[in-house]
């Protein structure tokens, strides 16, 4: 393949530019040589062993996080791939503590993880009742009234209907832009179920998307059990309390890198082909 290939890291790890298959083959065949190549070499996964075991979670901004770039630029120029940093200001978001409970009309704790960028609550935290709606749509549908001063729960499934991206794209929807949606109507917080098919009390953390002009709401990820059950007892008529406190925070940007990799192409160099991949990892991950 002739071209000049940019690449993020962890890009192209396992191949060097000797492995591409010959320019001029169909697309097809080109995928699948790679795809092969690929699978005949363990490089890839001993390097993705070093990264995730050795340098661990590394959330922007994390201590982890220099030492990940680091990692990638020197398994680039093991490679001999030309390859440079480029300079980036980092946002730095710390998780903090998390404890959510259930008040009424019974107590037990539910198992929540705060949404990536979220803000945090009041020390003493927030008790409020839940309102239970499926999607945006039904939150918008309620009005304020219904809304205001309580902590919105979307009780939103993942179904996969064979559709992956169309299927996750829908049940990620209220995690992105959730909290703005509540906020609008007067929400004092958002809890919303976990985009997972598959949970065994294990919430999953995501980032969500405040809008400008809008108040920042605490939000937070809960797991399916928790959401069927949430969900159960509102459906019996009572009022449900729960009482959530979270210390997330964001701190200023700090310095961090990109690491940039270049391979020239042999005939058409002045062609480029950017493959781009994220470094960093959820710290829960």
């Amino acid at each position: 393949m002739s071209f000049r290939r940019v690449a993020f890291v962890l890009t192209g790890f396992a191949l060097l530019p000797g492995s591409l298959p010959v320019h001029g083959a169909a697309p097809g065949s080109r995928a699948q040589a790679l795809v092969a190549e690929a699978l005949k070499t363990p490089t890839a996964y001993s390097r993705l062993r070093v990264l995730t075991d050795t340098i661990g979670n590394r959330l922007a901004g994390s201590a982890a996080e220099p030492a990940a770039v680091a990692w990638a630029r020197s398994e680039f120029e093991k490679d001999g791939i030309r390859t440079h940093l480029e300079p980036v200001m980092v946002p730095v978001w710390v998780r903090g503590q998390a404890l959510v409970e259930l008040v009424a009309p019974v107590a037990r704790p539910l198992t929540v993880l705060a949404l990536g960028g979220s803000v945090g609550t009041p020390p003493d935290g927030i008790t409020a009742p839940v309102v239970v709606v499926d999607s945006i749509e039904q939150l918008q549908t309620m009005g304020a009234e219904r809304v205001r001063g309580r902590i919105v729960l979307f009780d939103n499934p993942f179904v996969r209907t064979g559709d992956e991206f169309a299927d996750y794209g829908k049940a990620v929807k209220p995690r992105g832009s959730g909290a703005t949606e509540a906020s609008r109507l007067g929400a004092v917080a958002v809890l919303v179920r976990s985009v997972a098919t598959a949970s065994l009390s294990t919430p999953h953390t995501g980032a969500l998307r405040y809008e400008d002009g809008v108040a920042k709401i605490p939000a937070a990820a809960v797991t399916l059990e928790d959401a069927a059950l949430l969900h159960r007892l509102a459906e019996s008529g009572g009022e449900v309390r729960v009482h959530l406190v979270l210390g997330c925070r964001t701190e200023p940007d700090r310095p961090g890198a990109n690491v940039i990799a270049e391979i020239p192409g042999s005939v058409q160099p002045e062609e480029v082909v950017l493959i781009a991949a994220h470094l960093d990892s959820w710290d829960v991950g």
